[in-house]
């Protein structure tokens, strides 16, 4: 049963859709939701030039915010719902974070896509997840907005 769920959030449209599944199945398995947020490093998610120097210190806060703000906009979510629920923030490769974090659960529940939109059909975070994850992942569709 699926009582223990991960679920990546980027605080996205297509993000929120899995946030409100993964409250629903929670709800049904009296189980408890484990939302991360992974900030990654920007110069790895564009082609840029080498940088001469680490990403800003203004850029590495509004990342921080932003993912502050994904994770108290999903636990405000759960806590409306009644469902127990914590948030966990990362650093690093997000696929390779969310899988790490895959193992203390039962299921991930994420979206077909979050604010990195690489491919049209599945986001390649979520294809990486998707090979990669000893656990089931429940993938619920987002199409491109």
């Amino acid at each position: 049963m699926y009582r223990r769920i991960l679920v990546p959030t980027d605080g996205s449209p297509c993000a929120q859709r899995a946030v409100e599944e993964a409250l629903r199945l929670a709800k049904t398995t009296g189980g408890k939701v484990t939302f991360i947020h992974v900030i990654e490093n920007p110069s790895t998610l564009v082609p840029t030039p080498a940088l001469t120097e680490p990403f800003s210190y203004e850029l590495a806060k509004t990342l921080e915010n932003l993912a502050d703000e994904a994770l108290d906009q999903a636990l405000a979510l759960a806590k409306r719902e009644g469902v127990e629920a914590e948030g966990e923030l990362r650093r690093g490769d997000a696929a390779y974070e969310i899988v790490s974090a895959a193992g203390e659960h039962d299921v991930v529940v994420m979206s077909t896509h979050g604010r990195r939109l690489r491919n049209l059909f599945v986001g390649s975070t979520t294809q990486e997840v998707l090979a990669r994850c000893p656990i089931p992942v429940l993938v619920v569709r987002c199409g491109v907005e």
